[in-house]
């Protein structure tokens, strides 16, 4: 595998997990459900209401993440 043809690979593997992430968050929010988050050097739990609201794509993908 080329160094190129790898960088594309991490690319993608990062926005695979990117996207995840983001629709896991989402689901929490809808669903009610708290999420723990790292700041000041400990865990944070945000309530659904202190989740922020992921800006909407056109293309239907996760904020920051382009679809392969």
């Amino acid at each position: 595998m080329s160094t190129l043809e790898r960088g594309e690979l991490y690319r993608r593997i990062d926005a695979g997990i990117k996207e995840g992430v983001a629709k896991a968050i989402a689901e929490h929010k809808r669903a009610g459900r708290s999420i723990p988050i790292w700041r000041d050097n400990q865990v944070v739990w945000l309530t659904p209401d202190e989740i922020p609201d992921a800006p909407d794509r056109e293309d239907g993908g996760a904020p920051g993440v382009t679809k392969p």
